[in-house]
């Protein structure tokens, strides 16, 4: 049967020729069932494998599929190393067919069916006994036509690609116990291995070229956006062009088009080899779109691509920039519409219905110049808590998408309570704009505003597939609002932001010299130079927010700890009671302050802090009753127990006056929405993390700090719970001043001495941490150890690497956080990869690849006894001064499990092994393989273990004492450059904007050094510094107009003045007016320019030699014009 590429399976492998021959047949004219059927045909030849191959090794668990079997690292280790790559496309490529409905290519197909009969040919040719000689895949035998299936026999054809494939007769499994079918299947795994033996090593030659596999990875992307790649005119489209090696136009092959429905071009896609070859694709795809424009009248936007990075360019407005993928035809044709149909930011009239004051405004109008003006698609805003930034966010989407700027836009925060509220702010602010929360419901196309937490969305990306594509592909947005942007969200869900692209908007509260200089990074920006800042001084001083009342109330036991000899006799016994170690004798000399309240809860402490509370917090309806208050508790432990001793303390008041409002309660939405309203109870709410964000309640006059804080973000953010204005709250006109901040653990002070915090770390799962510690001990073991085969150190650097390359070989291809990290995960999904591993690759591994593992193994109590075995290997190989502790701490789980063993059997049957780890000998001799030989043998008896948080918890009631009586001081901050006394020289200079000197100045008029002096003296007088260094500091060592400018900027018509004589006086082509422009926009922003930035960004945008290449010889004009605007800001 010569009519099939497969006509060699026809023999000896019959049972194996039909599912190849029909996949085949189908390739050209019924992609999705080849697909299915390579996959099915594939499942057969593997399992033949399993069989009949002695050297392959069944998957330790009961039940496997396809993955499992091709995972195996006996199978990795020999068939998976010339074939693994192509034999997973083979897999992924079925699975895509029959999941979502997605549809197969013709090029996916046939690429399937290729890699398939490589496969077999290798198989055949090494099993049977008349090897054949190999044959090139001919094209030709595969129908190019075919009658048009029925839905019958195509469900048919489904449902069998579906079928589980043979059975496999287990080399493990219960055989009948006849001898002589025991010996049959002896002698044929004898015959096939001889005929492995006979025939030799042998590779089938490669099928697809590199270029058609990497086809392969475009066109999955192309079809996750909806595009259908086989399509008229997409592939391969003629064009003369000018080609970038010869610089001759010459008739040449675009790799890709993509067509909107009015038959004009959309993008051109040009695929290059190599990272060196995708920036040198950029110059040749220009070429393309510059000949296809001319060709159609309508330009192109640029993708070039080598299937892993993929870079995009609309060259009439931005620079190329790194992309995940492509947009789909709706997102490209509302591309090209907007390029014709978008208004310009700056003539947009703001909603002041929505945002109206000032600063307000302000904010808005830099976001449209860092949009428009600056080219920029990030823009950072910081904002104190109650200024508004959800309104100004709001006006902002109203402005952008009123001038055809944006259509749909993603509203990202952390909480489900936030996301509600959002929603529920905008649907005021924005009546007309239909919002969804996707927490709770999903997005039916209608939606224009969408609000999700940021881990429902990466769950959205993934999951949410229509009519076979991606409904969230990488353009679904326009505009994304982060809210409470910091570095800890980007480093936890900086996927998102890698995935989508489109404009951003982060909302900050945390003042702009204590935010992070890697928050600013993440949106382009300066270190400490956000697009627009608002801060907590100011809008206190412009009546906007109300101050910090400062609250110290310090105890001995949260700040000092408790010593046994400052007890009492009587508390003394009860210490020794309680923390007495009967191993040792031994009896602790002190806790420390840490201790209190995360594994100690003193009871004297927690009343003297509620007492100190009901005596001293603001009161509200004619002073007889505590006003809104929440308290911070470190844990739920310690919510509960502070609700307990309240409850003790004040049995007379309502039982719901205070409630615990955390992750625990299973109504604690609804108790939020009671703490909102002003006469309803709880009126104390006891937060563990759920409050301390985007609560909006303007009653809160109390907050307790009954926990340590160290980060800045979070720090003002729960400051931020008070600071709202509250009109009447204490009866007609009678409003809210200040509020209380009682502060139990030094929080403030921390703060005054660290005003940036402490900048977290990465939070990483116990399956991130154990695969990098487990890569860090491969490193060792193959750079120190020995490398002899039989060596301790070669065979367990040999189990290590099988068990990290199968982690990164079971990872899905198709989620779009592995997609970012394609090129990385395939490389070390081959066992191959782990040959040689280096710092380099150690580095890699963590960046790349570890924050995407999952552990197969579920229970916890397992994953952490993994962690803490390979920490000990690594203890053991670097003979770290810790490795004793980790010895003690395995025997104490091996003493653990021995008190279980008589009435648990699994227990029981590892008994001898549980007492060798408790001996010393074992541990004079234990090495890493020693080591990894317990783990795979006890490991998963930790789920025996009973779960606990590791420390015992005690509740005390030991005497605690005030430190010092309550005091009361007014809080200011430590706001470095932005400080208060920053904060009222910009109002002094605000409210004086028609004082002479400072009009003159806003006006680009000359001044005097005694005018500047004379301002000077005023300033300083005014501005409450008490010398003249903390002066300068505020004034951030600028010299004094310089300082006023930068608060005004310059007048416009000032400027253009300035620039007319030099505009009027020769014709000017196109780019040097808007070259002058950009100049008179950022003098009328800024009030003065560095002469040195018009050779710089922005202005290189124009000439990569900036204001010499556009103006030549009249360059030293425009140098002089702008030296003497700054001049005027100085004297003279």
């Amino acid at each position: 049967m010569l009519n099939s590429n497969f006509f060699f399976l026809n023999n000896e492998w019959a049972d194996h020729f039909e599912t190849a021959q029909k996949a085949e047949s189908y390739a050209l004219t019924e992609p999705t069932i080849s697909a299915i059927l390579s996959r099915k045909a594939l499942e057969e030849m593997v399992k033949w494998l399993y069989d009949h191959d002695v050297a392959l090794q069944l998957p330790l668990k009961e039940q496997f599929n396809l993955n499992d079997l091709l995972r195996e690292p006996s199978f990795q280790d020999s068939w998976g190393k010339e074939y693994g790559k192509e034999l997973h496309i083979i897999k992924n490529t079925g699975n895509n067919a029959v999941h979502r409905g997605t549809k197969t290519g013709t090029h996916e197909s046939l690429s399937s069916v290729k890699y398939l009969f490589r496969f077999c040919s290798g198989v055949v040719r090494t099993y049977s006994a008349n090897p054949y000689s190999y044959r090139a895949f001919d094209d030709s035998l595969i129908p190019t036509e075919g009658k048009k299936l029925s839905q019958k026999v195509y469900d048919q054809l489904l449902d069998e690609g579906k079928q589980q494939s043979i059975e496999l007769a287990r080399k493990t499994a219960e055989l009948d116990e006849k001898t002589e079918e025991i010996e049959r299947l002896k002698r044929q795994l004898q015959h096939y291995e001889q005929l492995s033996k006979q025939n030799g090593e042998v590779v089938a030659p490669a099928v697809l070229s590199e270029k058609e596999t990497r086809k392969l990875y475009i066109d999955v992307l192309l079809r996750q956006a909806g595009w259908d790649v086989e399509a008229a005119n997409v592939q391969e489209f003629p064009v003369t062009a000018i080609d970038e090696e010869s610089g001759t136009a010459k008739s040449l092959k675009i790799d890709y088009v993509l067509w909107g429905d009015d038959g004009k071009p959309l993008a051109i896609i040009e695929a290059k080899r190599t990272s060196k070859e995708v920036e040198r694709g950029r110059y040749q795809a220009k070429n393309y779109a510059d000949a296809i424009e001319k060709q159609y009248g309508q330009r192109p936007v640029i993708y070039y691509t080598n299937g892993f990075d993929t870079f995009f360019w609309d060259d009439l407005r931005y620079p190329p920039r790194k992309v995940f993928g492509f947009l789909n035809a709706e997102e490209l044709m509302r591309l090209m519409v907007r390029r014709h149909q978008k208004s310009l930011l700056r003539e947009q009239k703001i909603n002041q219905d929505i945002a109206g004051r000032y600063y307000q405004e302000r904010a808005i109008r830099r976001v449209m110049e860092r949009f428009e003006d600056e080219n920029q698609r990030k823009a950072l805003l910081v904002m104190a808590t109650g200024t508004g930034k959800t309104r100004v966010s709001a006006a902002i989407v109203d402005l952008l998408a009123k001038a055809q700027w944006i259509k749909r836009v993603l509203f990202l925060a952390d909480r489900n309570a936030l996301v509600t509220q959002a929603l529920k702010n905008y649907n005021e602010y924005l009546p007309s704009s239909t919002g969804v929360d996707l927490t709770k419901e999903t997005d039916q196309g209608f939606a224009r505003v969408v609000f999700s937490t940021y881990q429902t969305i990466i769950n959205r990306i993934d999951s949410d597939y229509r009519n076979g594509k991606r409904y969230y592909g990488v353009g679904h947005f326009d505009l994304i609002i982060i809210d409470e942007a910091h570095r800890s969200i980007y480093d936890k869900y900086g996927a998102i932001f890698e995935y989508f692209d489109a404009l951003y908007l982060g909302l900050t509260a945390t003042p702009k010299s204590e935010t992070d200089r890697d928050t600013y990074a993440i949106f382009n920006h300066k270190p400490g130079e956000p697009t627009d800042a608002y801060e907590y001084t100011t809008a206190v001083d412009d009546k906007f927010l109300v101050p910090i009342k400062k609250v110290k109330l310090e105890l001995r036991f949260p700040t000092q700890g408790i010593k046994y000899t400052d007890l009492s006799d009587e508390e003394k016994m009860e210490w020794e009671r309680k923390f007495y170690d009967p191993a040792t004798g031994a009896v602790l000399n002190e806790i420390d302050g840490a201790a209190i309240n995360q594994w100690l809860f003193n009871q004297d402490t927690v009343d003297k802090v509620l007492q100190s509370l009901m005596e001293f917090g603001h009161k509200v309806e004619g002073n007889e009753k505590l006003g809104k208050t929440i308290i911070f508790a470190r844990n739920h432990r310690h919510a509960e127990f502070i609700l307990k001793r309240f409850g003790a303390l004040y049995p007379q008041i309502h039982p719901h006056f205070a409630q615990v409002i955390d992750n625990y309660a299973a109504n604690a939405e609804n108790l939020i929405l009671q703490f909102k309203i002003k006469e309803k109870y709880p009126q104390i709410a006891i937060s563990v993390d759920m409050l301390d964000t985007g609560i909006d309640v303007p009653e809160i006059v109390n907050l307790v700090f009954f926990k340590p804080v160290y980060s800045a973000a979070k720090f003002w953010q729960m400051l931020g719970r008070g600071t709202r204005l509250s009109a009447d709250l204490y009866g007609p006109l009678m409003d809210k001043e200040d509020f209380y901040v009682f502060d139990v653990c030094r929080v403030f002070e921390f703060f005054d001495q660290n005003p940036q915090g402490i900048i977290p770390s990465k939070a990483k799962s116990l399956s991130e941490i154990t695969f990098n510690a487990r890569a860090e001990l491969v490193h060792i073991l193959q750079t120190q150890g020995s490398a002899l085969p039989e060596s301790e150190d070669f065979q367990t650097s040999k189990s290590l690497c099988e068990i990290l390359s199968k982690q990164v070989a079971d990872l899905n291809p198709n989620a779009f956080e592995v997609g970012l990290h394609l090129r990385q995960v395939e490389h070390y999904a081959s066992l191959t990869s782990w040959n040689s591993i280096r710092d380099t690759h150690v580095r890699e591994l963590a960046e790349h690849i570890a924050p995407l593992v999952a552990n197969e193994e579920t229970d916890e109590q397992v994953k952490r006894f993994d962690l803490m075995m390979v920490k000990l290997q690594l203890a053991v190989i670097r003979s770290e001064r810790s490795l004793p502790n980790y010895v003690e701490k395995l025997q104490g789980v091996a003493r653990e499990l021995l008190r279980k063993a008589d009435n648990v059997p699994t227990i029981a049957k590892r008994k001898e092994t549980l007492r060798q780890i408790l001996q010393p000998e074992f541990w004079a001799a234990a090495g890493v393989l020693a080591i990894e030989k317990l783990r795979l043998e006890i490991r998963q008896l930790a789920k025996l273990l009973d779960i606990s948080s590791g420390k015992e918890i005690f509740y005390t009631n030991f005497e605690d004492q005030l430190i010092a009586p309550v005091q009361f001081e007014d809080y200011t901050g430590s706001f470095g450059n932005y400080n208060n006394h920053y904060s009222k020289l910009r109002k002094i200079i605000l409210d004086n904007v028609n004082h002479m000197t400072i009009n003159r100045l806003h006006n680009n008029q000359p001044i005097t050094a005694a005018e500047l002096n004379e301002l000077d003296r005023m300033l300083f007088e005014q501005s409450g510094c008490q010398t003249q260094d903390a002066f300068k500091k505020a004034l951030g060592d600028k010299p004094i107009g310089i300082f006023v400018r930068s608060i005004l900027g310059l007048d416009k018509v000032a400027v253009q003045e300035a620039f007319s004589e030099f505009l009027s006086n020769g014709p000017l082509n196109s780019t040097q007016i808007e070259f002058v422009n950009d100049i008179i926009k950022l003098l009328t922003k800024n009030g003065t320019i560095d002469t040195n930035m018009l050779f710089q960004q922005p202005f290189t945008k124009f000439h990569e030699s900036g204001v010499a290449g556009v103006f030549d010889l009249n360059a030293r004009r425009i140098i002089e014009i702008v030296e003497d605007t700054n001049r005027k800001a100085i004297a003279g």
